[in-house]
């Protein structure tokens, strides 16, 4: 046979070797032993050492489809133990290959011997129990079983799991797949059942031919479709973008309006309507609050961050600095002081009564004429606490501060002659 012709048929089969091996694990572990045993009917217990075997269900023997263990070391003088990491010299748990799971069934086969020194070896009991799993889908989603098995005063407990060899899958672990992309095929596996699952673009056995996505006419508007490896690709005329070419490619594509402004575009021209406190082409420059000119009365305006504060000329007050300070209203005068605003805004006079004097008629004040209360007339002082004013001309009233006609002085000025 021609030596390339016999590659090329034996090549196929070394690819299947390690793929088309199921591949599964059986885990065993031993965890305690106890009976009542003597030795030799003596009053010392046993000196107990094991066979240990995994088995296809069936009689209670040696055979071990899948492996047998022992002998273990001797227990001596003792017929309870429990096992950690080994059972005299014999790892635990116990690990055993299988290509698949049949029946989904183990039997787990405990045969104890007691050592005899002087004559041969004593056979105790050979214990046997069928476990029935589904193996999990890979060690880290395992978990141990308990079991249990006895006879008279013979007892055994153990634990088992098993699952499925990395890229096995299926109840048996005898489906192999590992996902792949490459020129064998392009493909990932369905992790229960192994199935493979074709990635877009690709179709087959394998997953190996390729997709005519063109055919199916995926791009709009005219545009040319070119088939790919796994995929297409559109290549669109004027005025339109997009994967199919189906968007219109408007110049509000590259969104120029910014904070949420509202685009409104053709191919090649756009308008922006802003929102909120924006403005500018684009929706890029912040609403200056203060152009508008909301305060009033000679204020400052002060703006940021789209709004806006006003600092209040002397005398007014409030948002827009529209309210007009009373300046009386806080009460400044003391002592029965009467309080009268001025013309400038914010200001105001203490017109004290006799006997107080100061800003706010808050000091004392022996002379009673001291701040000159008749101004612009004359005071006389009647004693410490009052005063009479003689007023100048025109001027009129208890502290001169009334206008008077001209005709009313003449004839106050005629009846107090008459008085006289």
């Amino acid at each position: 046979m021609d030596l390339r012709v016999f590659l090329t048929a034996l090549l196929p089969l070394l690819y299947c070797v390690l793929p088309c091996r199921a591949g599964g694990k059986i885990e065993i572990k031993l965890t305690r032993y106890q009976s009542s045993c003597t030795d030799n009917g003596g009053t010392q217990q046993c000196d107990t050492y094991f066979y240990l075997c995994i088995d296809k269900p069936g009689p209670l023997d040696l055979n071990c489809y899948y492996r047998k263990y022992g002998p273990s070391s001797h227990y001596e003088n003792t017929n309870n133990m429990e096992f950690g990491g080994n059972i005299g010299g014999i790892t635990n748990p116990m690990v055993v290959s299988t290509p698949r799971f049949d029946s989904l069934q183990v039997m787990f086969v405990v045969q104890a011997h007691d050592d005899q020194f002087w004559s041969s070896d004593r056979h105790l009991v050979t214990l046997g129990k069928t476990v029935t799993f589904t193996p999990a889908l890979d060690k880290s989603s395992a978990s141990w079983i308990s079991a249990y098995m006895h006879r008279s005063h013979y007892h055994v407990w153990f634990q088992y799991q098993a699952y499925c060899d990395a890229y096995y899958h299926a109840s048996e672990c005898d489906v192999y797949c590992k996902s792949r992309d490459d020129s064998q095929g392009h493909y990932t596996c369905n992790p229960t059942s192994g199935e493979k699952l074709c990635l877009p673009g690709w179709q087959g056995e394998n997953c190996a031919t390729d997709i005519d996505e063109c055919g199916s006419r995926p791009c709009y508007n005219n545009a040319v479709c070119s088939n790919l490896p796994g995929t297409y690709q559109c290549t669109c005329p004027s005025g339109f973008t997009g994967r199919d070419c189906d968007v219109i490619d408007s110049a509000c594509h590259s969104s120029p309006c910014q904070h949420q402004g509202t685009c409104n575009g053709s191919v090649d021209s756009y308008t922006c309507t802003c929102h909120g406190l924006w403005t500018g082409p684009n929706c890029q420059t912040q609403v200056d609050m203060c152009q508008s000119e909301p305060c009033q009365n000679n204020a400052s305006c002060l703006g940021s961050n789209g709004t806006y504060t006003c600092a209040c000329a002397p005398g007014w007050t409030g948002l827009n600095c529209t309210t007009e300070v009373n300046a009386c209203g806080s009460a400044p005068c003391q002592h029965g002081g009467s309080c009268r605003s001025e013309s400038r805004r914010g200001r105001y006079e203490c017109e004290c009564e006799p006997g107080f004097q100061g800003e706010n008629c808050e000091g004392e004040n022996v002379d009673p004429c001291e701040n000159n209360p008749c101004s612009p007339g004359n005071c006389t002082a009647l004693g410490s606490d009052s005063y009479i004013c003689t007023c100048v001309y025109s001027r009129g009233g208890k502290r001169c501060r009334s206008y008077v006609s001209q005709i009313v002085r003449v004839v106050k000025e005629l009846l107090a002659s008459w008085a006289e």
